[in-house]
Order: C-alpha cells, then sequence, then structure tokens
C-alpha cells in the first residue's frame, strides 16, 4: 500500500473576502497535506512535476469526509504522476470553526470558500498543474475560484454542485439543519443516532467513521459536538442565494476541461429540469469543455460511493493527461456518450453509468 504523510496546517484566511471576523478578528483557515511517502513504484521528482489536488467539502463536512477517495487515488498515483494532494474547511466548517469559533460571522458567503481555496494555493506556493476537487457547496466554490483567477487549475472535478439560475433555489427552507441535534454523550451515541436516519444509512461505513471520529469535537462537560455548528450551516445555507447563480451564469468563462458527477436522485427542482440527466445536460452545456457521468446515487456521493468516486476522478484525470485514453465514443443529440472503462482500460460490462462531453 502506497503510504501518505498527512500534516494539519492552520493558515489565515484569505485577507480580501466578503464576511470578516467579528470585532476585526482574524479568520483562520484548516487545511491538510497528504504527502506521499517514498516506496515502490514512487520517483523522486520536484513538486512543479508533480500533479496536485485540492479538495473543497460541502456544506456541513469537513476535509477528512474525502480520505477514502484521497487514498483510492494515492494507490494509483503512478498512472496520473500524483504529488501532494490537500484539503481544507471552509472557514465555519470542520477544524476552522473550531478556530474561529469566537469570531465567526452571522452570516456566510459562499465566495470566500473561493478565495480561501486560491489562499491556500498561495500560501504554500503550489506550482505545475493543479485538479480541484469539490462537493456540493465545494463544486461551486472550487468553479468560482477558476473564474476569480483564470488559469490556476489545469481541471476540474465537480461533484454534484450546486449551481443553479434562479433565485427560487435560494428560497428553498433548510430549517432541518436547526432542527437537527447537535450534542450527544459520546461518538458511539452519535453513532448510534446517526444510524437513525435514511441519509447515513447509505453512507459507506468507511466514510461514517471518519465522519465520526472528525466530524464531532469533545465539549468540556464530556458530551460531543458537530465541528461546524448548526447555525452556521443554516447560515451558509440561507445566507448567499448569489454565487452559485453568478458561478451557473459565467460558467462560459471557464476554459479549462470540467467534469461533472451529478447525482441520479429524481428530488429535483422542476422548474429547472425534468430528469437528473437533463438538469446535468443543462449545467454541462454552460462549460466550453464539459464532461460529466451520473452515478446512481444521491447527493452525497462521496460520502455514500468512495471508491466509486476515486475511479471516475482517476480516469477524468488519466484521460486529460493523455490524449490516446482509451475509450469508445459515439455521437449520441448535443454530446457524446462513451462506454464506461476499467482501469486497464477493458469494457466494463454491467455499468449504467454514462460519460458525456459537451460539444459547444
Amino acid at each position: 500500500m502506497n503510504a501518505l504523510k498527512i500534516t494539519t496546517y492552520i493558515i489565515p484566511a484569505s485577507p480580501i473576502r466578503r464576511l470578516y471576523g467579528k470585532n476585526g478578528g482574524q479568520l483562520r483557515i484548516a487545511v491538510n497535506s497528504y504527502d506521499p511517502i517514498e516506496g515502490p513504484g514512487f520517483e523522486k521528482e520536484t513538486s512543479c512535476d508533480k500533479t496536485t489536488i485540492i479538495f473543497a467539502a460541502a456544506n456541513g463536512f469537513h476535509k477528512e469526509i474525502y480520505e477514502p477517495v484521497i487514498n483510492g487515488l494515492n494507490e494509483k498515483r503512478e498512472r496520473w504522476n500524483g504529488g501532494t494532494m490537500w484539503a481544507l474547511d471552509g472557514s465555519n466548517q470542520g477544524d476552522s470553526a473550531v478556530a474561529n469559533q469566537d469570531i465567526l460571522p452571522d452570516s456566510y458567503n459562499w465566495s470566500d470558500l473561493s478565495r480561501d481555496i486560491l489562499q491556500v494555493i498561495d500560501y504554500f506556493n503550489i506550482k505545475g498543474p493543479i485538479i480541484g476537487v469539490g462537493h456540493s457547496l465545494g463544486g461551486c466554490a472550487i468553479l468560482m475560484a477558476e473564474i476569480l483567477r483564470p488559469g490556476t487549475f489545469s481541471s476540474l472535478v465537480t461533484i454534484d454542485p450546486v449551481l443553479y439560475p434562479y433565485k427560487e433555489y435560494a428560497t428553498s427552507s433548510f430549517q432541518l439543519a436547526l432542527k437537527r441535534k447537535d450534542t450527544w454523550q459520546n461518538r458511539d451515541a452519535a453513532k448510534e443516532n446517526f444510524l437513525k436516519h435514511n441519509i447515513f444509512k447509505s453512507w459507506d461505513p468507511e466514510v461514517l467513521n471518519i465522519h465520526i471520529k472528525y466530524g464531532l469535537r469533545d465539549l468540556p462537560s464530556g458530551e460531543v459536538t458537530l465541528k461546524c455548528p448548526k447555525i452556521q450551516e443554516h447560515y451558509t445555507f440561507t445566507h448567499d442565494p448569489d454565487t452559485f447563480i453568478e458561478t451557473f451564469q459565467r460558467l462560459h468563462e471557464i476554459q479549462c476541461p470540467v467534469f461533472l458527477m451529478p447525482k441520479l436522485s429524481k428530488k429535483l427542482f422542476k422548474f429547472i429540469a425534468q430528469s437528473p440527466l437533463d438538469l446535468a445536460l443543462f449545467k454541462a452545456s454552460r462549460c466550453k469543455h464539459g464532461d460529466l457521468i451520473i452515478i446512481d446515487t444521491g447527493h452525497l456521493v462521496v460520502m455514500e460511493k468512495p471508491k466509486e468516486t476515486a475511479k471516475e476522478i482517476l480516469y477524468f484525470i488519466c484521460r486529460q493527461q493523455s490524449k490516446k485514453a482509451c475509450e469508445k465514443k459515439s455521437s449520441v443529440s448535443d454530446g457524446i456518450i462513451r462506454n464506461a472503462i476499467d482501469e486497464e482500460g477493458n469494457d466494463e460490462k454491467g455499468r449504467n453509468e454514462q460519460i458525456m462531453e459537451s460539444k459547444l
């Protein structure tokens, strides 16, 4: 098994942002680096020769939620010339929320996560090809980061990103975040409670254990609570209806390849699209170099199917790095469908997923 050295940093958040810490306090962000440790198959090269990946998580979650995906990519790092991988917590999420607990503003702006992603790149002076990976809120933020600073990323992977053209989405009720239980006697009790809810029953067991370990923090009382306060999760859902709309409207500005991995859930906003495929094509059609796959799962793709997520990210990266990637194409409507292929380049039977590349 290829090993990784994991280091956690607490760094200043971007000095340029929409919302600052209370009373002039300096917001900070928590960042994990995942550095490959030399071993069989590892070739010593300078950091600029290696491909870097930066991960941004969904609202209410944390950087460690990606670790099964990161481990899957690390196992195949020789195939994509993999170097250091990074994952950050937004200023009001995960370890960042703990570091900022006394100065968090009573609001949230999604574009600040985009600026904090760029801050990670600047602070650590990351060079060479950079691939951005974001889920939900993180997917929107990764896209906006490229819009704010064109040419930052060599390609982008967005996992069911929150992108909609209408403000009606923003007026939907997200009161559930405020009503949920957020304190438990211990981690075992928290896990037992989580598993009573359908949203967690479909999670990969490894991801759920990671969430129990890293998504909660200890209280002086001996109890545990969510690292991301539920009021902050609520602010993130409701206080910025404009960034995901602006991002959608500006997708055409992005010059690098964009890979979208939308859900196959039938819970859609019917005023936007009538099917998951229609919605996915609607988003991909806005991208200059859009590519997509639909995975048979709900919105929490990273949590429910981390192995499949890593595999599809790997396929996309390898395809971008080599135009000779093995694939079969046939024209369909306004896109191209390929037969999904496995890691060895053989036809993988029984898969229902479809890859489409927008032809604009």
